[in-house]
């Protein structure tokens, strides 16, 4: 089996880095990001930190590298961070071309487990984000090196790597997931154009997601993607900011880099309520990589055992997937338990109350759920997919308490 298995990830790796075509698509949106910053948002960044320290009578030629290192390393982020996003995103375009091609229905038809097929194309997205995000990131540093903006520790190298492997892993979790739905090849695309297109923004690569309107930087922490950025903007950036506290002139200097973490986005304001920093970035990556791939996979296997239906167990993976996630907003919104917060953020019971709103119209309304190749869950269905979506809640909850107890006591 196991060899079976090699063989069928190795088969789709070359698939997908057979097609140059795809592998250019793959690279478009981080190519986009470079392009742009040489073009002319480089330009903009730097001129306006400029402005600001000449306003302050601050400015000087070291102040000028420093402010320069600072952007090289903010549009490196973005290009990172994008690659992390659409490479495995083309790379399930081989999921596609084979239930296009017959080859899906073959496989199954084949004397191998199920399951084989589905953990192949799975590790394949995984080990084709890998090669070449890794790429991405070593012309990342060699860009770094050649420019003179290099302030990176060895540890904020090890970091970048870790921070680019969750990534990916994450990143492959929910892709893999949603292009199941897909049949067609110009759904796909269109899906692809419009992701690739979008994550730039969603990510903050283009602009600094401070310069959105607070609703949309709200919906950007729904977004797996915006915690991988964010990682990596402490990781690469961390050091060039250091470096402008230390240039620019005094009194000056250390304010002045504080002001720039902020506009950045070094951490994320949750609703108003909390400050999402590295540390939490990295849990909710692994969150959304461990937790969430569990419950979906329970929510697949056990469903489809039970009933022997596809569409069905597809279903239950969409309805838990789904409506964890935005009950896992309110983990996020205080490091206190739930029950201790006294007061109310309007803003996001709506935002959650129409992502529910929007889950079950997917899977309750026939036509719309048979566009997904998914079926109107029974009641029975229904209610253990959303025992399991409750679990992050009541897990991140139930560790909560513990910790508010223990603070109470001492």
């Amino acid at each position: 089996m196991m060899t079976a298995f090699y063989r069928l990830t190795v088969r789709n790796w070359k698939v997908f880095a057979k097609d140059r075509a795809n592998l250019f698509f793959a690279l478009l949106a981080p190519l986009i990001v470079l392009g742009l910053y040489v073009l002319f948002l480089g330009r903009v960044q730097v001129d306006g930190i400029l402005a600001s320290l000449e306003k302050m009578g601050a400015s000087s030629a070291e102040a000028k590298n420093a402010v320069q290192a600072f952007c090289d390393s903010w549009m490196l982020v973005g290009v990172t961070a994008s690659a992390a996003i659409t490479v495995p995103l083309c790379a399930c375009g081989v999921i596609i071309q084979d239930k296009n091609r017959g080859i899906a229905a073959d496989l199954l038809a084949s004397p191998i487990p199920r399951r084989l097929p589905a953990a192949s194309y799975f590790c394949a997205v995984v080990l084709a984000g890998l090669i070449v995000g890794g790429a991405v990131l070593v012309i990342c540093f060699v860009w770094l090196a050649c420019a003179g903006s290099w302030f990176l520790s060895a540890a904020d190298v090890l970091g970048c790597i870790g921070t680019l492997v969750l990534s990916v892993l994450s990143s492959s979790t929910l892709l893999v997931f949603v292009v199941g739905f897909f049949r067609s090849q110009g759904a796909f695309t269109g899906l692809n154009v419009i992701l690739g297109t979008v994550v730039g923004f969603l990510i903050g690569a283009y602009m600094p997601v401070s310069y959105f309107p607070a609703a949309v930087q709200y919906c950007t922490l729904f977004i797996p993607g915006t915690y991988s950025a964010g990682l990596l903007r402490n990781l690469m950036m961390r050091g060039a900011l250091e470096n402008i506290a230390q240039t620019v002139a005094a009194p000056f200097g250390q304010p002045f880099a504080e002001a720039l973490a902020e506009e950045f986005t070094f951490s994320f304001d949750f609703f108003g309520v909390a400050t999402i920093e590295p540390p939490m970035m990295a849990v909710i990556l692994a969150g959304c990589t461990v937790l969430f791939g569990a419950l979906c996979l329970t929510a697949f296997y056990v469903t489809r055992a039970v009933t022997g239906d596809l569409a069905a167990a597809r279903t239950a993976c969409f309805l838990t997937l789904g409506v964890s996630q935005i009950l896992h907003a309110y983990n996020l919104r205080s490091d206190k338990p739930l029950f201790t917060l006294h007061s109310h953020n309007r803003l996001l019971n709506i935002s959650s109350a129409a992502g529910l709103a929007l889950v079950a119209f997917a899977v309750m309304i026939p036509p719309v759920a048979k566009a997904f190749a998914m079926k109107v869950p029974s009641p029975l269905t229904a209610l253990f997919c959303l025992a399991l979506a409750v679990i992050p809640l009541i897990v991140a909850e139930s560790v909560k308490l513990f910790l508010y107890f223990r603070r109470k006591k001492s």
